[in-house]
């Protein structure tokens, strides 16, 4: 599975570029064109799964799966809180079957 970063347009400029070359040496870590439609992401993800921002919304309108690695303003049912990251992969796996 590929972890693919799209970072928020309004936060283009604020990080120093030595942290986007760090998030692709990763392994499986893709970085998306940020003028990308999330919709084109989205509706290929297995999962979403987000930090900040209300990217979730639009996950659930397709009908994907959303991970929450922080509690958001509006917990719902189809999203899954993931605040242990020591075992998200097994919490992912388990979410998706």
């Amino acid at each position: 599975m590929k972890l693919i970063v799209k970072e928020c347009p309004w936060s283009i400029g604020k990080r120093p570029i030595n942290y986007y070359r760090k998030l692709i040496k990763i392994p499986n870590v893709m970085l998306a064109y940020s003028r990308l439609k999330s919709k084109e992401i989205i509706s290929d993800a297995k999962i979403v799964t987000i930090i900040a921002g209300c990217i979730y919304i639009e996950a659930l309108m397709l009908k994907k799966p959303v991970a929450a690695l922080v509690r958001i303003p509006f917990q719902l049912l189809l999203i899954m809180l993931c605040i242990c990251l020591e075992n998200i992969n097994q919490s992912i796996s388990l979410y998706l079957k």
